[in-house]
């Protein structure tokens, strides 16, 4: 399957992402966390630096539905004798709750690190911190992060056929243009493809279309109990489950399963026709994924998960004349955003990273 991940210079060593080591800093004692005592924790790791302010951008509260489902990641991953994801941060958090800080200093009032503050099985506290890439401010990374958990929350909660209308919806009435603006990542249409549409709306619907069905093993990955434990497990279960589908929609069109490969190359179309074809392709085998495996998005599995896939991993900003920013959340989820004439952060695309 082709991907364009996204380039972007800030997210270059995204693939180490999910071996990072969390850092040990406290012994709390407590089953749950509360917001006091992870500013504490990180007030007292940056006690020698001048200026430090922190400001909570994400909370997650346990529930008692959220610390079964976590026992059941972590059997399953400890079944599977599998890493857990970062020590187990992302089922700590859907366990004993924790909150997403983002760091800045007080005097220049630049964005510098975020910090994921939670709990392990012992009640030892766990920070996970991740640099802020590329000069932001305060306002601008807590703007970007808001907007990039919102449309987290929908993308999550939403089925593949509703990619279009998330895209409109975070994106504005630019979106509406995509093809001769700037989309990025999987929003991203070849300039020959470009040339060959009549209707702006025809390369919003290329672009939502490919970027659905790139992207469906990520959303699928919640439905999966081991998520929590092992994203990088989940989103390998749900790719399988994605490709037989696939095979099957293939073998009942009597076309061979690398076909699947061709409708994804977006360079591969040459003509009109070819584009009104691709167009039907990708809008069939949409459906069909969506009717043979229908997001359950109201089971307790995929709620809990979806509470930590909306935390902010990694945010940075490319210096150029476009200036993107991204926002990448589990399970490697990257929304591009840029400023319209208004100020105003926009979808510009989306991706995912290792």
């Amino acid at each position: 399957m082709t991907i364009r991940v996204i380039s972007l210079v800030m997210f270059c060593s995204l693939s180490h992402l999910f071996s990072m080591p969390l850092q040990a800093v406290s012994n709390i004692g407590d089953a749950m966390m509360t917001q006091d005592q992870a500013l504490s924790i990180l007030r007292s790791s940056t006690a020698n630096s001048p200026n430090v302010g922190f400001v909570v951008v994400r909370k997650i509260e346990p529930t008692p539905s959220t610390i079964h489902e976590a026992q059941k990641s972590l059997n399953e991953a400890r079944l599977k004798h599998l890493n857990l994801y970062g020590g187990g941060v992302l089922v700590n958090l859907i366990r004993s709750g924790g909150f997403a800080v983002l760091e800045f200093d007080e005097k220049s009032d630049t964005a510098n690190r975020f910090h994921l503050v939670t709990l392990d099985e012992a009640g030892k506290a766990i920070v996970q911190s991740r640099d802020v890439h590329g000069n932001l401010t305060r306002k601008e990374a807590l703007m970007i992060v808001t907007r990039s958990g919102d449309f987290s929350d929908a993308f999550f909660s939403s089925p593949s056929s509703e990619m279009k209308q998330i895209a409109l919806d975070f994106g504005g009435a630019e979106m509406a243009a995509l093809g001769t603006s700037d989309g990025q990542g999987y929003f991203e249409i070849p300039e020959a493809v470009r040339k060959l549409t009549t209707r702006a709306d025809e390369l919003l619907d290329l672009a939502s279309l490919s970027s659905a069905l790139q992207l469906w093993p990520i959303r699928h990955s919640l439905t999966m109990p081991v998520y929590a434990a092992s994203p990088v497990e989940a989103v390998k279960l749900a790719r399988d489950d994605q490709f037989k589908l696939m095979e099957k929609f293939l073998a009942e069109k009597a076309k061979h399963p690398d076909f699947i490969f061709h409708l994804l190359d977006l360079d591969s179309i040459k003509t009109r026709d070819e584009l009104t074809a691709r167009l039907q392709w990708l809008t069939e085998l949409s459906s069909f994924l969506d009717n043979h495996s229908p997001l359950e998005s109201d089971s307790a599995t995929y709620r809990a998960n979806v509470s930590i896939s909306a935390m902010p991993l990694e945010l940075g900003v490319e210096h150029n004349s476009d200036r993107f920013y991204a926002v990448m959340t589990a399970p490697g989820l990257i929304s591009i955003w840029a400023r319209d004439k208004s100020g105003n952060f926009v979808l510009k695309g989306v991706s995912e990273g290792e």
